[in-house]
């Protein structure tokens, strides 16, 4: 559509908006504007035509504004905020711009159920001072961005902490110790096996006084790391570290010291709260492990290694494996 043809296409908006692609936006300057009209900017996409803001563009013969309805449906809602909830940080983030630049005006917020009402205006410019219609879309998705942007990253510290719940919600949280070692014992999955091993480290481990599992990491290698919290008030645990950290090798092939060697890292980046790790592994540990506890004894970092086996073989009396673990590498 030529220019000509477009601004005839405006001249009859004044009761309905036109729809005017976003591709013809650079062919209308601004001055050359009806004194009163209504539009929305859509594009082609997949034989349907898109919005590309939720509003409509409206001009008197002074200034060019957007006003934006944001109609959001909650069936169709799967972010990790709420929607009300959104909607408020958007309202938020509008009313503090309104403050500090005055190029948006908070007008509306509604929540009748099914659906959430978020209205406000976009105050472009005065028509003289500004080019054509692309320059105009261009200043309203950039203030709509910036203020999209904030609650952005507030959703994303959200949907990352979720992230963080899931990872510490195991399928297999309700099986006693018992099943959990015997499905440890007889799962071929790696996978699986890792979950298992995980869950029923956190529970062997809690089930010591004083101590509290504060997190969990999975590896891509099936590997997990416990951090433990140590508020025990026993006399043996008192003098060790606040900070345990546990690894567990699930896996064939053996552990090696190249194992221990990255696991002393981890421990050191604790922030020097940390001095105490334990190594349980799933497969034997090579020669070279013993070696390089040798090697690294005149520090103040200890690592226990313990095999799956052993921990099995003493679930009944699982502190007192750590602690007969601890007096042989100490008098090592």
């Amino acid at each position: 559509m030529d220019k000509k043809a477009l601004l005839a296409f405006l001249e009859d908006s004044e009761d309905d908006p036109v729809e005017l692609n976003i591709n013809d936006l650079a062919k209308i300057n601004t001055s050359d504007l009806p004194e009163s009209c209504r539009f929305r900017v859509v594009s082609q996409g997949d034989g349907c035509l898109v919005e590309e803001i939720e509003g409509e563009f409206v001009t008197d013969n002074v200034d060019v504004k957007v006003l934006m309805f944001l109609n959001w449906y909650r069936k169709y809602w799967n972010n990790p905020i709420g929607m009300p909830q959104y909607m408020d940080l958007l309202k938020r983030q509008i009313e503090f711009r309104e403050n500090e630049y005055g190029d948006v005006s908070f007008t509306h917020f509604e929540d009748e159920g099914d659906w959430c009402h978020l209205h406000y205006e976009i105050i472009i410019g005065k028509r003289r001072e500004l080019k054509d219609l692309n320059e105009v879309f261009q200043i309203a998705k950039t203030i709509i961005e910036s203020l999209q942007e904030q609650v952005d990253k507030a959703e994303a510290i959200v949907s990352k902490k979720l992230e963080e719940i899931k990872s510490r919600i195991s399928l297999y949280e309700g099986l006693g110790i018992e099943q959990l070692i015997h499905k440890v014992k007889n799962e071929t999955n790696a996978q699986t096996k890792g979950q298992l091993l995980e869950t029923l480290l956190v529970k062997l481990f809690e089930s010591i006084e004083g101590f509290e599992v504060s997190d969990r990491v999975r590896t891509s290698t099936e590997e997990i790391d416990l951090v433990i919290l140590n508020a025990s008030s026993s006399e043996f645990w008192k003098k060790e570290s606040p900070i345990i950290l546990v690894e567990a090798k699930n896996r064939v092939s053996k552990t090696d010291k190249n194992d221990i060697v990255q696991f002393q890292s981890k421990i050191r980046n604790r922030k020097g709260r940390s001095k105490l790790g334990i190594v349980v592994s799933s497969s034997q540990f090579t020669r070279t492990v013993n070696d390089e506890l040798l090697r690294s004894s005149d520090g103040d970092i200890l690592i226990l290694p313990i095999l799956l086996s052993e921990v099995i073989e003493h679930i009944s009396d699982f502190e007192s494996l750590l602690k007969s673990k601890w007096k042989e590498m100490v008098t090592k």
